[in-house]
């Protein structure tokens, strides 16, 4: 997605944000039918034990809607429901016998379609608002069916109160040294209010952090780039509400090292908060389309923040240098960089990409005319809860950091 500096306003994110960047609000299509019972939280009747299924289709069928095109909501169906046939084309397969000792295993793939629909109800939500964003950008459909996996947890993460513990481990610490640093700044300048302390947070996902800073009074304005969460941090910013809640089975894609088929069944209900609240306390909060990099390239809103907050963000590779200049020239001097990372990857980069460490990295933050001003180390698990038996969790470095000079 090509780099933009279209922002749109919290303050009046509470009209439709397509109307806001010049476009119309696409009419709803009819939500997608869900294969079996009438709610997607509860679990499916007694199924057949899988010898008396004759045919796969019968038991897992895609949802499909010819209103959307084939982007995020099409994509995802398809590919999950043909992992589930698969399975259940194999179950199929063994002699009647067999299927009758896996009978629970039959179940539970039965139980996992009515997951996925119902995964596939909510981006259907976040799609009819959200659309804009996602034309164009499912042309490798393999790596973004992997992207859409990964977004349920950040979802499940960010706005249900099943992500509560990992969002206090995480979000905790930068609020905290974001609120000290307002502090420290605010009893020099008496006229500094926390609606005047603008902070900007690079990457902002589902826009989760941005929300939790400006619901304490900040002036915030966060930027994305990816698709599929701008799409998410409209919807849930600007549409979802707690009257109106759904649930996600963010666990369903989990097929290996599976502790026991109830967490891959578990639900997590959306929003827990209604973010839109804000729009009564008339706080300053908004979103730039694009990278860090590129949205404030122009120079137009140099040393203007007093605060960036970096989290779980990808800073450690060859763009680096690029990263941290931007974040130099945004902030004004003796302003404050509060930094929580890198980005957990979940494997080796064994490519030829740049990857520094973060003794390296640090020493690139100093060079840059920065001055350390705390540090310490935050374990942060993978995973919500103990889905998996391959819990692990990785040790981030947290530091404030003052601008003291620009960077030569």
């Amino acid at each position: 997605m090509a780099a933009s500096r279209r922002r749109f306003q919290l303050s009046a994110l509470f009209t439709p944000i397509l109307n806001l960047i010049g476009s119309t609000d696409p009419p709803a299509p009819p939500p997608p039918a869900m294969p079996t019972p009438e709610s997607a939280t509860e679990p499916p009747a007694p199924a057949p034990t899988a010898a008396e299924s004759a045919k796969t289709e019968d038991v897992v069928k895609p949802v499909e809607d010819p209103t959307l095109p084939r982007t995020l909501l099409s994509v995802y169906c398809t590919a999950e429901m043909a992992v589930l046939e698969r399975k259940m084309g194999r179950l199929t397969s063994l002699p009647a016998s067999q299927q009758e000792v896996l009978r629970e295993y039959s179940t539970r793939l039965q139980s996992l379609a009515v997951c996925v629909n119902a995964n596939g109800k909510f981006l259907h939500s976040l799609m009819k608002h959200g659309d804009m964003f996602l034309k164009g950008a499912f042309d490798d459909e393999e790596d973004r069916v992997q992207e859409v996996r990964e977004l349920f947890q950040a979802i499940a993460r960010d706005w249900s109160s099943v992500g509560g513990d990992l969002r206090g481990t995480i979000y905790k610490p930068l609020l905290e040294a974001v609120t000290h640093a307002y502090d420290e700044y605010s009893a020099v300048e008496e006229d500094v209010t926390r609606a005047k302390f603008r902070v900007l947070v690079p990457s902002a996902g589902t826009g989760r952090l941005c929300w939790e800073l400006a619901n304490v009074g900040f002036a915030v304005e966060g930027c994305e780039a990816s698709p599929m969460y701008l799409a998410t941090s409209n919807y849930m910013l600007n549409h979802a509400t707690t009257e109106a809640t759904q649930q996600i089975f963010p666990h369903a894609h989990d097929h290996a090292n599976v502790r026991d088929a109830a967490t891959m069944l578990r639900a997590a209900t959306v929003p827990d908060v209604t973010a839109r609240s804000l729009v009564e306390s008339n706080v300053e909060f908004g979103m730039r389309v694009g990278s860090c990099v590129d949205v404030y390239a122009d120079g137009s809103v140099d040393a203007t923040f007093d605060a960036v907050v970096s989290c779980l963000v990808d800073e450690f590779d060859e763009h680096t240098a690029l990263n941290v200049r931007t974040i130099s020239e945004v902030l004004r001097p003796g302003g404050v960089w509060v930094f929580l990372g890198p980005k957990p990857q979940p494997r080796d980069d064994a490519s030829l990409a740049l990857t520094l460490s973060v003794p390296e990295f640090v020493s690139v933050v100093k060079r840059a005319g920065f001055k350390i001003l705390s540090e310490s180390e935050v374990s942060i698990p993978l995973s919500i809860g103990d889905s998996s038996m391959r819990c692990r969790t990785i040790s981030a470095k947290l530091f404030t950091a003052m601008k003291v000079r620009p960077m030569k």
